[in-house]
């Protein structure tokens, strides 16, 4: 009953409600443990998402599918050749002048090992992607994953 409490009180709340964190000051945190991570064939691993805008920085036009599977081939296949996902979607938000603007895009969906050559890696390829399609930025969200394959 108190382990149900306790898994339950985690993921809801987070361990500082549930009273799972250290009291001492230093910055270090227990790692929140939830019932998704209790699979014994999962591991931790690092999910990062890049979003690649399709619209060109300099002119506005878009940015030709041939061109961005170029882009695929000759850079993310190669620094990336344990495996990725592609999917398109379509970003909005409001310019300065606070007018609504679309832009469709790819976002690029890696599971990894969170290694410093790795996340360099992710760096290289979005200015890599900005200096080839004059975007001025690509994206980046990272976040900690429990992963079976």
């Amino acid at each position: 009953m108190r382990i149900t409490f306790l898994v339950t009180c985690l993921a809801l709340l987070g361990p500082t409600a549930c009273g799972t964190t250290s009291s001492s000051s230093s910055s270090a945190r227990v790692p929140l443990v939830t019932p998704a991570m209790s699979d014994s064939a999962g591991r931790a691993m690092v999910r990062t998402e890049l979003i690649f805008g399709m619209s060109r920085g300099d002119d506005g036009s878009p940015v030709a599918e041939a061109d961005f599977q170029s882009f695929v081939d000759d850079s993310i296949s190669v620094w990336f050749p344990g495996g990725f996902t592609l999917f398109d979607a379509v970003g909005r938000w409001r310019d300065a002048s606070g007018k609504v603007v679309q832009e469709r895009s790819k976002v690029l969906l890696i599971l990894h090992d969170g290694s410093e050559a790795t996340l360099r890696k992710f760096e290289d390829l979005r200015r890599l992607y900005g200096q080839r399609f004059g975007q001025q930025t690509v994206i980046r969200a990272s976040t900690n994953a429990w992963v079976a394959f």
